[in-house]
């Protein structure tokens, strides 16, 4: 059984960036998969899938570890309705599977 939780990251604004933050969630254990629409003028929503026993912190730890990029505090929780057809496809960049 998996998590999916949504939240919002700040400060990518490259490709490579992105790669990094990607690389360093998918370190965290009970990280399943993790999806990043790229918006370098604001915050980048993403989602990650989880085991349950994933806390939020340990993924806050990550993405500060790729960086200082922060997740946006206030909607770091379970996913509601969030579908791949919300998001492009062509901005859509996942790892460890298609989301």
């Amino acid at each position: 059984m998996t998590d999916t939780r949504q939240f919002l990251v700040e400060g990518l604004v490259c490709g490579t960036c992105l790669v990094e933050v990607l690389d360093r969630l998918h370190e965290v254990d009970g990280v399943a998969k993790v999806g990043i629409s790229l918006n370098p003028q604001g915050a980048s929503p993403a989602v990650v899938h989880c085991a349950p026993s994933v806390p939020n912190e340990e993924l806050r730890r990550a993405v500060a570890e790729a960086g200082s990029f922060l997740i946006s505090p206030g909607d770091c929780g379970p996913a509601e309705a969030w579908r791949d057809d919300q998001t492009p496809a062509t901005a859509l960049l996942a790892r460890g599977g298609v989301l």
